[in-house]
């Protein structure tokens, strides 16, 4: 069962050309606004690109990532595929990947005892790169 749907971007143009791409981001990366993790125990990351992604090794890495503070975040599972063409990919992270992201720090989860946010972080194959139609969506369901 579906239990959140959060869309992270929309047909929007993702360009590392242009610096920082958004909070928390970089000259080549792009990292969403944080979420509080709600304890669902699995996602999906649906990534699709409605044109290629120009520029110098041109390709956009999708990942889910987690903090135990708000401010150090590390990726969850495995990051998708670069991408570089017209294309959708879908990533599903399992209950065994946000266990071993957090388990160092909780012992039990849940019940919570910690808030942990997720974002999602998107890097560029190179300062140049540009993306001008990104769609985002992080999908949390109950497997």
């Amino acid at each position: 069962m579906i239990t959140n749907v959060r869309q992270i971007l929309n047909h929007e143009a993702v360009s590392a050309a242009s610096g920082a791409l958004g909070t928390g981001g970089s000259a080549t990366t792009y990292a969403s606004p944080s979420w509080t993790w709600g304890g669902e125990p699995s996602f999906v990351v649906m990534t699709k690109l409605g044109a290629a992604v120009t520029g110098t090794t041109p390709g956009l890495i999708v990942a889910l990532q987690g903090s135990t503070d708000g401010a150090a975040f590390a990726t969850i599972g495995s990051a998708g595929a670069s991408l570089s063409t017209a294309i959708s990919q879908a990533v599903l992270i399992t209950t065994a990947n946000l266990t071993s992201a957090f388990v160092a720090l909780s012992s039990s989860i849940p019940p919570f005892t910690h808030t942990y946010t997720l974002r999602v972080l998107i890097t560029a194959g190179n300062v140049d790169n540009v993306a001008p139609d990104v769609s985002v969506d992080v999908v949390a369901f109950n497997s």
